[in-house]
């Protein structure tokens, strides 16, 4: 597919299924994607939030994926941003620190 074809492609799908990842893992965020999917399918956005870049995936199992390899630094509780304590107060989640 040439880039146009891509881009066409894309806001076909877009949204799509997301997944916000720290801002400091967005290079091994894009490493990930481009070994493992074709381009077609991932796109990113970038600071969608503070310290936060939003990946959106054209298929479900690859967001699963994506998001079980970046474990607790993909999609983080936004009201609290934690990233280590033991429980959130906010989401009512436990988390590892």
């Amino acid at each position: 597919m040439t880039p146009l074809e891509i881009g066409d492609y894309k806001r076909g799908w877009m949204p799509g299924f997301i997944v916000r990842l720290h801002s400091d893992l967005d290079w091994k965020g894009k490493d990930y994607c481009r070994r493992k999917l074709e381009r077609r399918q991932w796109s990113m956005t970038s600071w969608t939030q503070v310290y936060e870049h939003t990946f959106h995936f054209e298929k479900k199992e690859d967001a699963d994926t994506f998001k079980e390899t970046f474990g607790r630094y993909a999609d983080q509780c936004l009201d609290c941003s934690h990233w280590g304590s033991d429980f959130c107060k906010h989401c009512g989640e436990d988390y590892e620190g």
